[in-house]
């Protein structure tokens, strides 16, 4: 084998390596939360009746939950979009985050110390603002509401599954029946997409790609978690 081939199977490894090391090990960090809030919901709360509204997946039919739907109108729409790209949850796994790719030296260009944590807590910022801007004039566009709405259901597995249809559906029209949403699958997209502004120039769609795949798990791992943390949140006054 030439020495060639080896410095390029090198330089892909290493390629590979910076964009899913951190990527992974953020997402591996949501799903673990989200698991340990699972198991600990279960002791807790443990095994309740199943609720209709994980029954009605792309809107049919009407929901108990559903049928108590109030539409928020567009300032309400705004706030939520505040908080859900800059309040105080987000920052947080913003700060998680940009801490996780800094130990992972992701990517290695920006090296290390205080100065390179800052670059990449501004990249996370950025990717999270263009795919939470993008999320909000989408469903603005499409006439959606893209907030989680946690669920009225008890027991752990109606609530992660009413987690997971969330996370690729929105409420429609004045009664809030669930169609699928494209803002939800398109944003995580748009915000990896965004990193390619200011990433080095190695990197390029394929890879922007790569890194929007594991934002839209990420995304999924998060409203697990958020199902099960609601009801802190509340009396934290932090959204919901």
């Amino acid at each position: 084998m030439s020495v060639k081939s080896l410095s390029n199977g090198t330089r892909l490894k290493k390629r590979w390596g910076d964009l899913c090391c951190g990527r992974t090990a953020r997402l591996g960090r949501v799903i673990l939360l989200a698991g340990c809030i699972c198991a600990v919901a279960s002791v807790t709360f443990g095994q309740g009746s199943k609720s209709s509204d994980t029954k009605s997946v792309l809107g049919k039919g009407t929901t108990s939950q559903e049928s108590t739907y109030v539409r928020p109108d567009f300032r309400q729409r705004f706030h939520d979009y505040e908080i859900s790209t800059f309040g105080p949850i987000r920052m947080v796994t913003l700060v998680a985050g940009s801490a996780i790719s800094h130990a992972d030296d992701v990517p290695p260009e920006w090296g290390q110390g205080w100065g390179a944590y800052g670059e990449r807590f501004i990249s996370d910022v950025g990717s999270s603002t263009t795919a939470g801007t993008t999320n909000f004039l989408l469903g603005e566009a499409l006439h959606l509401d893209t907030k989680y709405y946690p669920c009225t259901c008890k027991g752990v597995w109606p609530r992660v599954r009413h987690a997971l249809v969330s996370s690729v559906t929105g409420r429609a029209g004045e009664d809030g029946h669930r169609v699928f949403s494209p803002p939800a699958v398109v944003s995580p997209y748009a915000g990896a997409f965004s990193t390619l502004a200011w990433y080095p120039a190695r990197y390029g769609p394929r890879d922007a790609f790569r890194t929007g795949n594991y934002d839209l798990l990420d995304s999924v791992g998060m409203k697990i978690a958020l199902e099960f943390l609601h009801p802190l949140l509340r009396k934290l006054h932090h959204g919901f």
